[in-house]
């Protein structure tokens, strides 16, 4: 990932999202203006995404400049540039990490709601995309529906709560019966911080 927004109360009290080394800019606190941050960052992927598409035009450019191809227009983008060698700059591939969000206005099913648009066109925002990680300790209740019929991957880690279980297993586990679901889920879960992946 190119850069990791965090929307989190509790950031300064969850030392693991430290290491993620995200700019404080692209770090957001406060419980009370969530649909706002979710505004904010789109717009900085979009000027992310607008940077990177001025220098993909640069370094199309800058190639056909040094086959002899060179328009009118790639002369005056090589000229503002001061033909210099483009630097090899990564496609942009922003994170979205929600925690402690549960129960807020982030996920409230309102079709006006920024951040239920943005899980539902995530991989298309900007031409860029996003990906987006939601830790939750509800299924259920802590998600709306729209949002779990859209999310791709489900990590489960241990928990003793069997309502919890069948939740997700009448939803997104059941291709296997109930009895391999949980077996799988027990084994994958044994060992501390271990989890279930479900694709």
């Amino acid at each position: 990932f190119t850069r990791v927004f965090i929307i989190c109360p509790t950031y300064e009290s969850n030392p693991q999202f430290h290491v993620l080394h995200a700019d404080e800019q692209d770090v957001f606190k406060d419980l009370h203006h969530a649909l706002k941050n979710i505004e904010t960052i789109c717009d900085r992927v979009e000027e992310d995404a607008n940077e990177y598409k001025h220098y993909k035009k640069y370094c199309q450019a800058y190639r056909r400049w040094k086959r002899n191809r060179a328009s009118e227009e790639d002369m005056i983008v090589l000229d503002n540039n001061q033909r210099r060698p483009p630097p090899n700059i990564p496609r942009p591939s922003p994170l979205l990490i929600i925690d402690d969000m549960s129960h807020s206005d982030l996920y409230t099913p309102s079709k006006t709601n920024p951040f239920i648009n943005l899980v539902l066109r995530h991989r298309h925002l900007h031409q860029i995309g996003m990906s987006i990680f939601m830790l939750v300790q509800t299924f259920k209740t802590g998600l709306p529906k729209v949002i779990r019929q859209n999310v791709q991957l489900y990590c489960l880690w241990a928990t003793q709560d069997m309502t919890e279980l069948d939740g997700i297993y009448s939803e997104v586990a059941n291709l296997v019966d109930k009895s391999t679901f949980l077996r799988l889920y027990h084994a994958a879960t044994d060992i501390p911080h271990s989890f279930l992946t479900i694709d």
